[in-house]
């Protein structure tokens, strides 16, 4: 899976979030991160991304699919970390 790469705004404002959880919620957090980091990425030679294509069906165009993300896109929701 190919890492997905943010403007260091938006990890700046999504760690100043992460900063203010309690010293138990930042620990599983970072054992979380820990193990993404240590885990190797699973290469399912079987996997083509092509099998996608045309799968998603909806009447509308394109653009219209856009603008309603964008539309009703919030930004961050909060994220719970109970178990």
């Amino acid at each position: 899976m190919k890492a997905i790469n943010f403007n260091s705004k938006y990890v700046d404002s999504f760690l100043s979030k992460l900063l203010m959880l309690d010293e138990k919620t930042k620990k599983y957090v970072i054992e979380k991160l820990q193990a993404s980091l240590n885990k190797k990425l699973n290469k399912n030679e079987d996997f083509d991304i092509s099998e996608l294509a045309g799968k998603w069906q909806d009447d509308r165009t394109s653009e219209e699919i856009l603008k309603d993300i964008h539309t009703h896109s919030t930004g961050l929701d909060p994220i719970s970390f109970d178990k």
